[in-house]
């Protein structure tokens, strides 16, 4: 059912589809209708992550990555026993209502449905990981990912934590030990020479030799 602002809610009893399967880890993209600016300022994008942090914790949901880009947005999500469906629906149709009412308008600011692709094989999740974090990069923002203010890549990188992405979740992909998982993450997102079918192994050993070095 139609909720006025270009959303519907998920259906009460929802179907197990497959990006609905518990700790499944998915990349999502939103973009802006006819490709708009979704956000205007830093107050609008200090907003939205006020309303994904909720979302996630809501819904029981892991957010392992994020970018923010002006039109659209990357998310990588590992979900919980609620569907993706509804925690979207909740960040989508909270940050609408938020944008609408700031900006004196109606309908929705979304270009359709989202997209999202489960990641089922490492070596995607490693790709996917390195392109939400090079997306300002390639995107002519910044020179370096670490410089783009409105991304999980600082968060990663900082030594106490803090914000809202799942470091402990992140880096179970990548090492048991949170040192080793943090240099495999900065091979991995990094490394000019990095490839993602280089594999798990070979981005652990890298990661010792520079630690070596």
């Amino acid at each position: 059912m139609a909720d006025g602002i270009g959303w519907e809610a998920p259906d009460s009893v929802a179907r197990r589809r497959r990006d609905d399967i518990p700790l499944s880890v998915h990349h999502v993209i939103q973009r802006g209708n006819n490709r708009n600016y979704i956000y205007e300022n830093t107050r609008d994008k200090h907003e939205f992550l006020a309303i994904l942090s909720d979302a996630v914790e809501i819904h029981g949901a892991s957010l392992l990555h994020y970018v923010l880009m002006d039109n659209h947005y990357h998310l990588l999500v590992r979900v919980g026993e609620q569907p993706l469906s509804r925690l979207l629906w909740y960040l989508n149709r909270h940050y609408t209502i938020y944008y609408n009412k700031r900006y004196n308008r109606s309908g929705t600011i979304y270009g359709g449905r989202y997209k999202s692709y489960m990641l089922g094989e490492q070596e995607k999740l490693y790709s996917t990981i390195r392109y939400i974090v090079q997306n300002p990069v390639k995107a002519g923002m910044v020179a370096t990912a670490v410089e783009y203010r409105w991304s999980g890549h600082k968060e990663v990188l900082a030594e106490k934590g803090g914000g809202i992405v799942d470091r402990r979740a992140l880096f179970g992909y990548f090492a048991p030990e949170v040192a080793l998982a943090l240099k495999c993450y900065v091979q991995c997102t990094e490394s000019d020479n990095w490839s993602p079918k280089i594999g798990f192994a070979t981005i652990i050993d890298r990661a010792k030799e520079a630690e070596e070095r």
